[in-house]
């Protein structure tokens, strides 16, 4: 304990802040991922589309765990050198620096799982949680955790203490999600909006064979829930000219990526198109007609009318269609 209060009280805060200021700068990069995801996942909320928010939000944990584990092996690796650049050169305190920045570093894959889950939460409007998981992750696990530890084994358990914290805070927040509000809507908080709620979603490289997998895949889902079979081939119809028309305008040896909401609704049945290929009103019944499946959707087109409405949503293709089934 002696050693430890020496050490706190003496230039060991040189080691300590420029240490704590090389972690806090990467949390830029760690709040990278919600800031990315964010628009997409605003996107998917607003129309419905939940299945394409649960993969967003997989997708994204992976990724902030791959970011974490990165960061962590390249402070671990180049610490030395990061540590002259924040201006400590002194031999014995060079060797603290060091140490403790790659104790801390281990810390890291779980400090960016808290900026993601914190970026989600105030995402779909749980600003209060957000801000008990950013005070969990800032102040109050990491300040009695690293003085614990520092009181019992030193310098160094203090910065053991430091990257122990988030992944304590991560299991406190993890677990109070579960419990306070429930397994239903762990962790993405939509069990109210998928009570009652009917849709599939399908993500694909564009080809005939994959366009015709998701044609029919979409056909039996809508089976399933008793759409007349009126509507069902309508709905077939417009995934398979759409697609086969977007992989006919970007060329076979492109790769083109493509995602497909079928929604049912009050009214019949919603179909959200998305692809990453060139941009193009799909919904236009104006376009010149320069083969066979142009034709045919054009002219599908005019008989929806207003039935439709294209956007381009983050340099994607974006189609709404609106299949009405008591004229069909």
């Amino acid at each position: 304990m002696n050693r430890f209060i020496t050490y706190a009280y003496g230039p060991g805060w040189l080691v300590l802040g420029a240490v704590i200021v090389v972690v806090k700068d990467l949390q830029l990069v760690f709040d990278g991922i919600g800031t990315a995801f964010t628009p997409l996942m605003n996107i998917y909320l607003g129309e419905q589309s939940y299945e394409g928010v649960k993969r967003c939000y997989w997708l994204s944990m992976r990724l902030s765990i791959v970011e974490g584990a990165a960061m962590m092996v390249l402070l671990v690796v180049f610490a030395p050198l990061i540590v002259r650049l924040y201006g400590v050169d002194a031999t014995s305190m060079w060797n603290y620096a060091v140490n403790g920045l790659r104790i801390e570093a281990l810390g890291l894959p779980f400090l960016s799982l808290l900026f993601m889950v914190t970026s989600y939460y105030l995402l779909v409007n749980k600003i209060a949680l957000g801000f008990v998981v950013s005070g969990l992750r800032e102040l109050f696990v990491a300040a009695p955790v690293s003085v614990a530890f520092g009181f019992f084994w030193g310098v160094y358990g203090m910065f053991a203490g430091l990257a122990v914290s988030p992944a304590l805070a991560y299991v406190i927040s993890d677990l109070y999600v579960r419990f306070r509000y429930g397994k239903q809507n762990y962790p993405l908080f939509l069990a109210n909006e998928l009570k009652g709620f009917r849709h599939a979603f399908y993500e694909f490289k564009l080809a005939p064979e994959s366009i015709i997998g998701v044609q029919k895949q979409a056909e039996h889902f809508l089976n399933e829930n008793g759409i007349p079979p009126k509507t069902v081939m309508k709905v077939k119809l417009l995934i398979e000219e759409l697609y086969m028309l977007v992989y006919e305008k970007n060329g076979k040896n492109t790769a083109v990526y493509a995602e497909c909401s079928v929604i049912i609704r009050d009214y019949g049945v919603q179909v959200i198109t998305k692809d990453d290929g060139v941009l193009f009103d799909l919904s236009s019944e104006d376009v010149v007609a320069s083969s066979i499946t142009e034709f045919m959707v054009s002219g599908y087109m005019e008989k929806l009318k207003s039935d439709k409405m294209y956007l381009t949503t983050m340099s994607y293709n974006r189609n709404v269609f609106r299949i009405n089934s008591e004229r069909l």
